[in-house]
């Protein structure tokens, strides 16, 4: 009996706590009533020493910071799927599935991440509208004219490019345009939550209300003989969530963490492609270079001779033709003192930059406002410390973080590139892998 008053005053309190929200003009929180776990004294769980738990989430609207983050997370799926999903071969833009099943797929995976974050919605997101995938099909089987280039060449092949991430990043904005409505309007993020122990009777006519529960519909206070309130405490003592939802859960993150690790694999590509680039460059400098100095050598040496032919014409003496030491022209990049990597180091389970590391930061924002030109690759990484899920996603955040320390500055985002290893590149809980790298591009 005790222990049904207890559950009655969680639910009159949760009443209270919407009505006073409600009151203030601020969202509705959702009040989710869970089972947690059965656990006996006995073998016999039906017998008088047996019982239940009840788990009261308490749920409210998503803030900002959290919104941004589910939002940036869906972003990077939704990106990386249109780019694995539409190709432009044989001058035509192509899908590898119909716009209605692609559609599907990219809500599943809004979907999931809510799962994934351990979030809830109001209302469940229902799917893309009908102008995504109206633009899907429109963009099927579309031929881009790119004859102006001809037949080949690097032009040609420029423009293909260029059409093609154009076209995904134009379906990537009507995409997040409807993510962050959603995200908005229905995100909730978990604030609070308690238990209630109670008979395995209780514990199945609770669980049938919790079957037929609606989070839409405003919780009623209910009868009983314990009038007192109880503080929520903000401590989850949970030791297991509903059934199946833990299965769901690990096979959203494998498929998360699949996608991400193509992902790197393309990144790592890139910048084995960033590589070249610079050592192309680097070397056609230098044969730049040495032909500049050799033609400066020459002309120095011409108008030598010409000065000694007039010499000796004027005063009909022979002058000393000793060669004259010429000095090269230092040889160097136009920029001075430019560092090969700078290394930023990370507290444990840290994305937040430290005095040194702002310290580090400030120099090379001095670089970077003294040579427009430049660009960095920002490399987040992490150590062996949670599971690859975890460090992937931090080794993201760390990137982040840096970027934004140089947005912040009012440098062109355009000039950072970001990109994510996890705990690819450690072999231990290593402090020295808490890390972000960055590197120039010239």
């Amino acid at each position: 009996m005790q222990s049904r008053a207890r559950i009655l005053c969680f639910v009159c309190l949760s009443v209270a706590l919407s009505a006073g929200l409600a009151a203030s003009g601020m969202s509705t929180p959702l009040v989710m009533p869970e089972p947690v776990c059965s656990t006996a004294a006995s073998a016999d769980t039906s017998g008088p020493g047996s019982f239940n738990a009840l788990r009261l989430a308490y749920y409210e609207p998503a803030g900002e910071l959290k919104r941004e983050e589910f939002n940036a997370f869906i972003s990077s799926l939704l990106n990386f799927y249109l780019s694995e999903h539409i190709t432009l071969r044989d001058e035509e833009f192509r899908l590898k599935k119909s716009p209605e099943a692609m559609s599907g797929e990219m809500a599943e995976l809004v979907s999931g991440a809510v799962s994934f974050y351990n979030h809830r919605s109001r209302t469940p997101f229902d799917g893309f509208s009908g102008q995504l995938r109206g633009a899907l099909q429109k963009l099927e089987r579309q031929h881009p004219e790119i004859d102006a280039f001809g037949d080949n060449g690097p032009g040609r092949e420029a423009l293909r490019r260029m059409l093609l991430e154009s076209n995904i990043r134009a379906l990537h904005t009507a995409a997040m345009k409807e993510v962050r409505i959603f995200s908005a309007s229905s995100l909730m993020v978990l604030s609070a939550s308690d238990e209630a122990e109670m008979d395995p009777q209780t514990m199945e006519r609770i669980v049938e209300e919790m079957l037929a529960y609606d989070p839409r519909e405003t919780l009623q206070p209910l009868p009983g003989d314990d009038n007192r309130m109880v503080q929520l405490s903000l401590q989850d003592n949970s030791t297991l969530s509903l059934p199946g939802a833990a299965a769901g859960e690990e096979g959203f993150a494998q498929k998360v963490y699949e996608m991400l690790a193509q992902q790197n694999a393309k990144l790592d590509n890139m910048q084995a492609q960033i590589d070249q680039v610079r050592a192309d460059q680097l070397s056609i400098w230098k044969s730049q270079q040495e032909k500049t100095n050799a033609d400066l050598q020459s002309q120095i040496l011409e108008l030598r001779n010409t000065v000694v032919r007039l010499v000796e014409g004027l005063s009909g003496t022979t002058v000393a033709t000793a060669p004259i030491p010429v000095t090269p022209l230092p040889a160097g990049t136009p920029v001075t003192n430019l560092p090969s990597e700078v290394t930023l180091r990370f507290a444990k389970n840290s994305d937040a930059l430290d005095a040194v590391a702002q310290l580090s930061l400030n120099e090379v924002v001095d670089i970077l406002a003294r040579n427009p030109g430049i660009r960095i690759v920002i490399t987040g990484h992490a150590d062996r410390t949670g599971t690859e899920i975890q460090n992937l996603i931090l080794s993201n955040r760390r990137a982040q973080s840096v970027k934004n320390f140089f947005t912040a500055t009012g440098l062109d985002a355009s000039r950072f590139v970001t990109r994510y290893l996890g705990q690819r590149d450690s072999y231990a809980e290593n402090p020295s892998d808490r890390k972000v790298t960055l590197a120039f591009i010239p």
